[in-house]
C-alpha cells in the first residue's frame, strides 16, 4: 500500500492517462476489422493510445517517484506500450491495404 506522502497530482494524472490509453487500445482491438471504415477507426484508436502513452512517458512519468513508480509507467514499460500500439496501428494499415487490393483485383 502506498504511503499518503507518496501521492501527488502527477501520479493521479499518470493513472488517468494510462487508463485512457488502455481504453483506446481496447476500442481499437474491438473495432470491426472486416471493413475499410472499421480498419481506419481501429488504426486511429491505436495511434491515439500510442500518443497518450508517449505523453505519459515524456510529461508525467518523470514526476512520479518512489513506490508509486511501477513497471507499467517505467521508461521501458511505456516504450513497450507505445511500440505495441504503433505496431497494432500498422497492422490495421496493412490489413486495409490488403482489403483494398482484394477489392481492386476482383472488381
Amino acid at each position: 500500500m502506498l504511503n499518503p506522502a507518496s501521492y501527488n497530482i502527477k501520479f493521479e494524472q499518470a493513472c488517468l492517462i494510462f487508463n485512457l490509453a488502455a481504453l483506446k487500445s481496447q476500442v481499437g482491438g474491438h473495432s470491426d476489422k472486416s471493413s475499410d471504415e472499421g480498419l481506419k477507426k481501429s488504426a486511429a484508436e491505436f495511434q491515439e493510445a500510442a500518443g497518450l502513452f508517449e505523453y505519459l512517458q515524456n510529461e508525467l512519468a518523470p514526476h512520479v517517484f518512489g513506490p508509486a513508480r511501477s513497471t507499467d509507467i517505467s521508461e521501458n514499460g511505456l516504450k513497450m506500450a507505445i511500440y505495441t500500439m504503433l505496431g497494432q496501428a500498422q497492422s490495421c494499415v496493412f490489413a486495409k491495404a490488403k482489403l483494398v487490393r482484394f477489392f481492386v483485383m476482383f472488381s
